[in-house]
């Protein structure tokens, strides 16, 4: 399984970074995984609706 980091997962969501890291901060996102460079690492889309 293949993670995104956060540009890749913002376009994938069609948001702007600042608006991910500001869903993490006030909780409305779990906090995302990091890599050994501390980078934030997310799982691949969903291509099945929820």
């Amino acid at each position: 399984m293949q993670r995104m980091t956060i540009g890749q997962a913002t376009q994938a969501a069609g948001l702007i970074r600042k608006a991910v890291r500001v869903y993490e901060a006030e909780g409305l996102l779990p906090p995302a995984d990091r890599s050994t460079a501390d980078y934030r690492l997310y799982p691949p889309a969903r291509s099945d609706p929820m």
